[in-house]
């Protein structure tokens, strides 16, 4: 899309733009789409559908309203390669930078602004090229209305600037290999709170949410991420909670409203108390949560294919 061009949705029934290449898709500054209320615009940005992995990724500088519309990015690891989310005809992968393009897999530039008004948000990312950004590569913020929509990030990392959430949707960062670049040595989830307005720091740094009491759920990792995840700062939310990685240490306390979900293939330890109507642990960790002000109604433990190492719990 060139600068200062806009794609407007004007009226009618719930519709859907697909922009779809087998290269890099790129839109510039100033250029916008967008819906009025009523009339929901679902938005796919789909690159490299051919899928074959040489010539993808997004540079994406676009404000964006779907009045309750999804948003999803991302491309095809197959040729031609779809799924199906939201009802929505999707790629079945992730932008990956490609030669002879941005190395990037994903860059985002230009404080866009992107409001759904209840939509949800997936920005699904690959592998950048060569020495290209493997993940999110943020030039400037990013500013997140979703309302009541959820948002999925799905990056192996995630660069340079923030986003900045506002939802009482549920939010998940995974990775979209199988587990966090290790660049993170073990992701730190930290920051500070100040006014109901949580500032992420270090390896969190990427995001800030407006309004993170109100998140209805929040979700780090995937089943398949081995990397060792830190809890360095409290985390108190309207829904459940889930963490996925190797090692998972609770410096922090954790507060869920319903379920709480801690899978491990390494230690699980805490030095602050857990709180959730229903704990389950997953995984063939160990885990050892013995805080005397833990408050869990319902312990869960393995599946039928799958059990735990040791429990210790008080």
């Amino acid at each position: 899309m060139a600068s200062n061009k806009s794609i407007s949705k004007t009226g009618g029934d719930e519709s859907t733009l697909t922009i779809k290449s087998s290269a890099r898709l790129t839109s510039y500054s100033g250029s916008s789409i967008s819906s009025v209320s009523g009339t929901p615009l679902n938005v796919v940005i789909w690159s490299d559908y051919d899928g074959d992995g040489n010539d993808g990724g997004v540079s994406l500088s676009s404000n964006i309203t779907t009045h309750g519309g999804d948003i999803w990015i991302g491309g095809s690891d197959t040729v031609n390669g779809t799924l199906t989310w939201n009802g929505l005809n999707i790629g079945d992968g992730g932008s990956q930078g490609g030669n002879g393009y941005n190395w990037n897999a994903i860059d985002l530039s230009g404080d866009q602004n992107w409001n759904t008004s209840g939509g949800d948000i997936w920005v699904r990312v690959g592998d950048g090229y060569s020495g290209g950004f493997g993940g999110i590569y943020l030039s400037n913020d990013i500013n997140l209305n979703t309302g009541s929509g959820n948002v999925i990030i799905e990056a192996d990392q995630v660069g340079n600037n923030k986003f900045n959430i506002t939802s009482t949707g549920s939010f998940s960062f995974r990775p979209f290999n199988n587990s966090f670049h290790t660049i993170y040595s073990g992701l730190n989830v930290t920051g500070t709170l100040n006014s109901g307005i949580f500032t992420g720091s270090d390896d969190f740094a990427e995001f800030k949410f407006n309004s993170f009491s109100s998140q209805g759920g929040f979700t780090i990792g995937k089943a398949s991420n081995t990397e060792n995840i830190t809890v360095s700062s409290d985390i108190n939310i309207a829904g459940p909670i889930s963490i996925y990685g190797g090692d998972i240490t609770l410096s922090n306390s954790l507060t869920a409203s319903g379920t709480m979900l801690l899978q491990s293939s390494g230690a699980v330890t805490q030095s602050a108390a857990v709180s959730a109507t229903t704990l389950s642990l997953q995984g063939s960790g160990t885990f050892t949560l013995n805080d005397t002000n833990n408050h869990v109604n319902t312990l869960t433990a393995g599946t039928s294919t799958q059990t735990t190492g040791n429990i210790s719990y008080q």
